[in-house]
């Protein structure tokens, strides 16, 4: 600051001229970055008044962010005559460059709303507005991690799906799905992976669209739409998954009702269904139908041929599977196994990141390491990397150094020591206990319900089948106590003794509780 202070006073006593100036000036406001304004601001002035307006204007986007609230809205007064004199190409108060913002994203004048949307954001670091429409403006011209980041900063829940959507739109679908395939990664609602197989499915990419849709519908039947299921029950039929389509079909006949449209889309999939799975008579019958009452003529030669095929009983040959993820190194894979012994063999790899990998590895501890902070093969297998990485400048081998050096730090000065380990838990033991938190294991079928079966517990009580302390559960959860007890002529009294018998049954018999569970369960 106090360099930048004595260099304009410099320019001011005519000691240096403007150019110098404006060189030094740069540097300062370059090693005063995200932390101080005033060299910035210094510079920006300088610039204005040299004639050089888009250079001033960048010099205050780059550096205003780190000032103040109060000393940002005071020095941005104090440039307003020169301001006026250089124009800029943007108006200075922060009203109006939202509302140019706006009017620029609506002429889809990406280009001009991008250079408003950077001086919004210095003028207001904090406003969410000004960077998801930065965000949008930069999505528009496919500058892609720059618009996620804003993006993050101004509608943090739904970044990547608006950036996703906003590619899409743009046509820049490659773009888009690599936005998808990251953000994917922590998925957890059926609305983000319809997201995902809908612009997958514009991409025509039919791996990633089932997948998409399946993880969707097993997370939420009821959130797809007719246009969803009819594309679903589509891809399905075209990478011959003839037993899945059906069901979709199906299940886009019921959404239909009186919708000619869709009940014709959904007996025409059914069709393609059943000549798949070799039931050609019905095939003809609902082909048939779909001819005939076909209200849109877009679709007219696809139920045709449809036909045809049924009647001809000619089934299509599916396409070879196409890996939805790209080819990864065996180490990850078997750390996702959780063969941690395997991967850690790997250490002694040729390929930096694979050896990063297994150096991870080396740092499970077993049962019979629970006391250990740090194992010695993970010792020795941080010694050999920062051995082996001494002097590399490959990104990889970086890493792979950086985690060697807190492997060793925690085994030999650790400020914050590791903890003992419990008994370790089992992949299926995980698994059953999320399920039985209501949880779903997206990618894994789900295990049937435990059948139910009905018994008696308590001899010559009014309670005394399971069904019937089942139904009183669900009475005393849909009713108020006394109309739940009503219903089986118990007083409070009679109740409490039938809970208390019931409660010394369920000790007794632990079996008697899945047996209850499964009845809960049950429709």
């Amino acid at each position: 600051d106090e360099w930048a202070d004595a260099v304009v006073a410099q320019l001011a006593a005519r000691a240096i001229d403007v150019d110098d100036a404006i060189d030094a000036l740069h540097t300062a406001a370059y090693l005063a970055e995200g932390v101080s304004a005033i060299p910035c601001v210094h510079a920006a002035r300088v610039l204005f008044e040299a004639g050089r307006a888009p250079a001033g204007l960048a010099m205050l986007v780059g550096g205003l962010g780190a000032a103040g609230d109060d000393w940002r809205a005071r020095e941005v007064a104090n440039l307003a005559d020169a301001w006026k004199r250089a124009k800029p190409g943007v108006p200075l108060a922060f009203d109006k460059v939202a509302a140019a913002m706006f009017e620029a994203l609506q002429k889809g004048d990406a280009a001009r709303a991008e250079k408003l949307g950077r001086w919004g954001v210095a003028l207001d670091p904090e406003n969410n507005e000004a960077h998801r429409n930065l965000g949008l403006a930069l999505a528009q011209q496919g500058k892609v991690v720059e618009a996620l980041q804003h993006l993050v900063q101004g509608t943090r829940e739904q970044a990547t799906q608006i950036l996703s959507g906003v590619l899409y739109q743009s046509g820049k679908l490659a773009e888009a799905m690599a936005v998808l395939d990251y953000a994917s990664r922590w998925y957890v609602r059926a609305d983000q992976w319809l997201t995902y197989g809908g612009i997958a499915y514009a991409a025509m990419d039919n791996p990633r669209t089932v997948k998409a849709y399946a993880l969707a519908y097993q997370l939420d039947p009821e959130a797809f739409d007719t246009t969803q299921l009819n594309a679903y029950a589509g891809v399905l039929d075209e990478v011959g998954d003839y037993a899945t389509s059906e069901a979709i079909a199906q299940k886009l006949l019921v959404a239909a009702g009186d919708d000619v449209m869709w009940k014709t889309n959904a007996w025409n999939h059914l069709a393609c269904a059943y000549i798949g799975l070799d039931r050609f008579d019905e095939a003809v019958k609902l082909a048939s139908q779909a001819v005939t009452q076909n209200p849109l003529p877009d679709n007219t030669a696809g139920f045709a041929a449809t036909l045809e095929r049924a009647k001809t009983k000619t089934r299509t040959t599916p396409p070879p599977g196409v890996p939805t993820e790209p080819p990864r190194a065996p180490v990850y894979a078997l750390l996702e196994a959780g063969d941690f012994a395997s991967a850690a063999v790997l250490v002694t790899g040729a390929a930096w990141h694979e050896r990063r990998a297994a150096l991870h590895a080396t740092r499970f501890r077993f049962a019979s390491e629970n006391e250990l902070e740090v194992t010695p093969r993970a010792r020795a297998a941080a010694n050999a990397v920062l051995a082996d990485s001494t002097g590399s400048l490959d990104r990889d081998a970086v890493l792979a150094r950086m985690t060697a050096i807190e492997i060793r730090e925690q085994a030999y000065f650790a400020r914050d020591p590791l903890p003992h380990l419990g008994d370790r838990m089992t992949r299926d033991a995980f698994y059953q206990e999320f399920r039985a938190r209501g949880g779903v294991v997206l990618g894994e079928p789900e295990p049937p319900p435990p059948p139910f079966v009905d018994r008696v517990v308590l001899p010559g009580s009014k309670l005394a089948r399971t069904s019937d302390f089942i139904a009183l559960l669900r009475d005393l959860a849909a009713l108020t106590p006394r109309e739940a007890l009503a219903q089986f002529d118990l007083d409070d009294a009679a109740y409490v003794d039938l809970a208390r018998a019931w409660g010394a049954a369920m000790d007794a018999d632990p079996t008697l509780v899945q047996t209850i569970s499964a009845g809960l369960a049950k429709r």
